[in-house]
């Protein structure tokens, strides 16, 4: 079910051109939500491909457009002018050209520079030929756009936060403690300098050494790289959408544009908006488009998703209900509604015990990043083996990989009752010497043993007639007890209707059969195995890992034995062999891989050359479909359509703009900040919710928003006073600590003061005194050198009052 939005338009000199050339662009991720979308918590607030886009032209457009066609269709305002469909998502921020039109213009604008060849098509704009000073203008920034689009596609441009001060733009340099001016020089400045903080609107531009690189492409073609790179802007928001223009509507609406609105979904039961209502009724919104919460809830979720906020706000909570709502959305529907309907019970035990269930058969898997997690612990690496061989072993991401694609495999259909047959584990020649027992075992369906030699063992019906056998009759190398052991397997043991797995070395399972006959001695075989069983293989082909059948165990050595059933996950087993009708792909179960502290690790060495195959449109069976050959088992991998990907990053830890730009480009970013609404208001006469919310208010003066305290610290039963006072001892003042290093006097202003020698210490959490010189040295006189210095300590066992007058300050004022 496709969604459907408006996109809120006022400025003409992109509004002209773009619908004359039926092709708009516009900044993803810029949509606001209306009252009822954020009382009801919609979050599938982004345009996808395929997506209705109605454009809404504003009053400046009205009166500024210069198109005689368009001035005389456009009457009134505000007034939808245009239907589209969205064809395109840019994973990158719109970079584009400031371009200033005719001779004398009276302003300059950025156009995308995706949109200059379709510009250069325009006979006329704004009212103004292209004058020819024009066209050799735009040639050269096509030209400029051509090599940002090839530094884009090789991921050498990396983007960094920007500020618009004075008609000037300053870049934030790598370490984030300078800007630099985007001029021909590049000059580093101080924040003080320029004018500049964190409360100022912001796009995100090239970094000084992706510009510098831009700069050298242009040169080596001819081109003034240093004059270019001022004509460099982005609008807006991290990605961008290219709509085509398919119908033209011109109907006014009542209302009146919002200012800073851009973006709207529109939902037939939302009301909450006058203006949404009023356009929902001129274009009639009909069934081909979610009309609802629940459907807007139901359609397909983002693949790759990044939780990112401050300590505290519940991102691992939230990734819990994330992962459940993708794996389980029946069960987290009725979780979720029952928790709704029950406000004041919790039901976090519910959450936790299905994320355990999801988690105890691989459905969803975890795994943390930090600064030493390599490629070859996220991928693949060399292991050694039971013998000392160094062999090709799955990391996590390889196994959640092969599972999710087992998921859509064609397999027979097999339903065992697990109490009914036994697992046993078996080897088809060495895979590390060749294939060829396993094809003729494969092509045969059979299972074929080495052991036992030229002896035939068909009418021993016990381990003691195998016994009498070995010693009248084999005259083998092998050991008579380890030919006994396995051929008692292999005979007796092994009973049909059992299921055997056959592995590929110690780490991987390459098949996997039902035994559907008795023991078959056969002299004359084609390969130099002379003991069988017949089976009817459910499943062969890429070999899996281990990881998927057992839990937390490896495969022996041994030719044949018997698992015990306490080691297997017979959940996954049954998934993979039953349930489905005989070789049709089976429904793909959805899987989750949940990376934490994703920020923390190299991204570009953990991923590799993954990195691109995590895209939507790049993963199998997807239209743009990647596969890679992996550098140690040099297997071809593609990551399947059905596997999500879950991040979350402390913004405290590491800010988001210093995210490696490729994972930036490939994920959605969704913020949690602090939800002050879900505190208490009273607990032993204490504000809870006015507490944090001064605290934090203080936090983003001093600081910036990505370091304020999370409502989650402050969350508990049975809370109490001096459960508070345990929180702010033991959880926010060691943050406020790292946050303001060695500044007590910011962590002064934020908790609300310090006691002074004359104070009441309990009243406060830290204590402030004044050490004179003259009273700690002997003999020193008054007019010394040495100054005054002030001492902050903390107070050991504060009151409640502490708490009170951190929003009220002392004696209530």
């Amino acid at each position: 079910m496709k969604k459907a939005f408006s996109f809120f338009s006022n400025t003409v000199e992109e509004f002209e051109p773009f619908v004359k050339a039926k092709t708009f662009y516009w900044p993803r991720s810029i949509a606001t939500k209306t009252k009822y979308q954020r009382e009801n918590n919609v979050d599938s607030i982004q345009e996808n491909i395929g997506d209705t886009v109605y454009i809404i032209a504003g009053a400046r457009v009205k009166n500024n457009i210069k198109d005689q066609d368009l001035k005389n269709r456009i009457t009134g305002f505000p007034m939808v002018t245009h239907k589209g469909v969205v064809k395109e998502i840019f994973n990158y921020p719109v970079l584009g050209y400031r371009y200033t039109h005719g001779r004398n213009p009276d302003s300059s604008f950025m156009l995308p520079f995706d949109f200059l060849e379709e510009f250069t098509k325009l006979d006329v704009y704004l009212g103004k030929q292209f004058l020819q000073e024009n066209k050799e203008e735009l040639k050269i920034a096509i030209q400029l756009g051509k090599i940002i689009k090839k530094l884009l596609e090789n991921d050498e441009i990396e983007f960094k936060r920007a500020y618009y001060k004075n008609n000037s733009i300053f870049i934030q340099n790598d370490t984030l403690n300078s800007l630099f001016k985007l001029d021909h020089e590049l000059l580093d400045f101080t924040y003080q300098q320029a004018d500049v903080n964190d409360r100022l609107t912001y796009r995100e531009m090239p970094s000084k050494q992706s510009l510098l690189k831009i700069v050298e492409e242009c040169n080596k073609i001819g081109l003034d790289g240093e004059s270019l790179i001022k004509k460099l802007r982005t609008w807006r928001g991290r990605e961008f959408v290219k709509v085509a223009i398919e119908d033209e509507v011109f109907t006014e609406i009542e209302g009146k544009l919002q200012e800073g609105v851009s973006t709207r979904l529109i939902l037939k039961e939302d009301d909450s908006d006058g203006l949404l209502t009023d356009i929902m009724h001129k274009i009639d919104i009909d069934t081909r488009f979610a009309s609802n919460q629940e459907e807007v809830l139901n359609m397909q979720l983002p693949k790759n998703q990044i939780l990112y906020g401050p300590p505290g706000t519940g991102k691992t909570y939230s990734v819990v209900r994330k992962a459940l709502e993708i794996v389980a959305p029946k069960l987290f529907d009725e979780i979720a509604s029952n928790e709704e309907q029950n406000p004041e019970i919790s039901y976090r035990d519910q959450w936790m015990d299905a994320y355990k269930h999801y988690t105890e058969n691989k459905q969803i898997q975890f795994c943390t990043f930090h600064q030493s997690y390599t490629y070859e612990d996220f991928v693949e690496g060399l292991r050694s083996d039971e013998n000392g061989k160094f062999v090709p072993t799955n990391g996590i991401f390889l196994d959640i990989c092969e599972s999710a694609s087992l998921s859509k495999k064609q397999v027979a259909k097999y339903e065992f009752d697990p109490e009914k047959i036994k697992f046993y584990k078996m080897s088809l020649g060495d895979s590390t010497v060749g294939t060829d027992i396993y094809e003729y075992c494969i092509e045969k369906n059979v299972l074929a043993l080495g052991y036992g030699g030229n002896v035939d063992y068909t009418d021993c019906k016990d381990r003691t007639g195998i016994r009498e056998r070995i010693v009248a009759e084999y005259d083998g190398n092998d050991n008579h007890d380890v030919v006994l052991r396995f051929m008692d397997y292999f005979k007796l043991r092994l009973k049909v209707d059992d299921i055997v797995l056959v592995s590929d070395g110690n780490h991987k399972i390459r098949a996997v059969g039902r035994v559907t006959g008795q023991y078959e001695y056969n002299p004359n075989a084609e390969i130099n195995y002379n003991h069988f069983r017949s089976i009817e293989w459910l499943y062969s082909g890429l070999s899996l890992s281990v990881g998927q059948f057992l839990n937390e165990k490896v495969l022996s050595q041994q030719s044949i034995y018997q698992f015990d059933k306490a080691d297997l996950n017979l959940e996954f087993i049954k998934e993979l062999l039953s349930k489905n009708e005989e070789n049709v792909d089976i429904d793909p179960r959805k899987f989750v891989l949940i990376m934490d502290e994703i920020n923390r690790g190299n991204i570009s060495r953990i991923f590799g050359e993954l990195i691109t195959l995590i895209e939507e449109d790049k993963r199998l069976g997807e239209e743009n479909e990647v596969v890679v050959k992996l550098p140690y088992s040099r297997k071809t991998i593609g990551v399947p359509s059905n596997l999500y990907l879950i991040g979350t990053m402390n913004t405290a830890d590491r800010s988001i703009t210093l995210m490696d730009t490729a994972l930036r480009r490939r994920f959605d970013f969704i913020e949690m900040l602090p939800e002050i609404s879900l505190l208490p208001e009273d607990v032993d006469g204490i504000n809870v919710k006015k507490l944090v919310e001064t605290i934090n208010h203080r936090i983003e003066y001093l600081y910036d928003r990505d370091h304020t305290i999370g409502h989650a610290f402050f969350l508990g039963d049975n809370l109490s006073d001096q459960k508070l006072i345990d929180i702010m001892q033991k959880k926010v003042i060691p943050l406020l600590q790292e946050y303001f290093y060695d500044e007590w006097d910011k962590i002064e202003l934020v908790l609300g003061g310090a006691a002074n020698n004359n104070d009441n210490y309990s009243n406060f959490f830290i204590r402030k005194e004044i050490l004179s010189p003259t009273k700690i040295f002997i003999n020193l006189k008054s007019n010394n050198y040495l100054e005054e210095q002030v001492k902050y300590s903390f107070v050991s066992k504060p009151t409640k009052q502490a708490l009170i007058n951190i929003y009220e300050g002392q004696n209530g004022k």
